[in-house]
């Protein structure tokens, strides 16, 4: 248990060791759909990647509220689009006919999504740590 004093009115908490998790290129904090972009857009161009994701699965409050749609999902690119495609091949998403095929707003099965989501963050080679808020010590490279 760390040692405390006070001295005035600030706590100062003695020192405490952690042990480094993971040494990464790159780190994302949040497992949203923009930190899924992130996360994987960086392993994809050869930087190591560890994304913390503070709930036990990835996508945000579009999972998690179970907000269930992808809105100006008809702007996607890059990883956005591809997990808008992945969604609607295992059927968890429509396929929207149509030049460009995508609609404004995208509805989707919430736990699909965080299937398919982990799987690209895997494919990608990210280090997921779910369940991750604090004392998590990480060693960013130069």
């Amino acid at each position: 248990m760390p040692e405390y004093s006070r001295v005035g009115s600030e706590i100062i908490e003695g020192p405490r060791r952690l042990t480094i998790a993971a040494e990464a290129d790159v780190l994302v904090a949040g497992g949203g759909p923009a930190g899924i972009a992130a996360a994987i857009g960086a392993a994809r161009a050869g930087a190591s990647v560890v994304l913390t994701e503070q709930s036990a699965f990835l996508g945000g409050v579009a999972t998690g509220a179970m907000m269930a749609a992808l809105v100006g999902s008809s702007m996607a690119t890059g990883v956005g689009l591809e997990l808008i495609a992945r969604l609607a091949d295992v059927g968890a998403a429509p396929t929207w006919p149509g030049p460009p095929g995508r609609s404004e707003t995208t509805p989707f099965d919430p736990e699909a999504f965080k299937r398919v989501a982990l799987g690209m963050v895997c494919e990608a080679g990210v280090r997921p740590l779910l369940y991750t808020t604090d004392s998590l010590a990480l060693r960013l490279r130069p």
